[in-house]
């Protein structure tokens, strides 16, 4: 079955992705703005992020406080294709990586 058509279509999925230069200002950056969204839209958010393996611990502490419906971290993600096409936004720096 194809991943992208067995989504609860209720929930938001963001994906933030960006190499290690993108992962680590976006490992600052993006716990702190989602901090700031209401509870009801964080309860919704599925959420997955690359991390550089240094800043998961620091990250997933944050993300364990916030009422975000689903989070997964990790340093790589050898089914990007599948996660992208879930996406209802990303995320990224656009290194050439990423682009590609």
């Amino acid at each position: 079955m194809n991943k992208a058509a067995s989504r609860d279509q209720a929930d938001f999925y963001l994906t933030i992705i960006g190499g290690s230069q993108g992962a680590s200002i976006f490992s600052q950056t993006m716990p702190q703005l989602l901090s700031l969204l209401p509870s009801d839209i964080n309860q919704k958010l599925v959420l997955t992020q690359q991390t550089r393996k240094e800043d998961i611990k620091q990250v997933k502490a944050i993300y364990q406080k916030l009422p975000l419906k689903q989070f997964t971290i990790a340093p790589f993600f050898s089914d990007m294709g599948t996660i992208l096409a879930n996406s209802d936004l990303i995320i990224s720096r656009a290194g050439s990586s990423s682009l590609a």
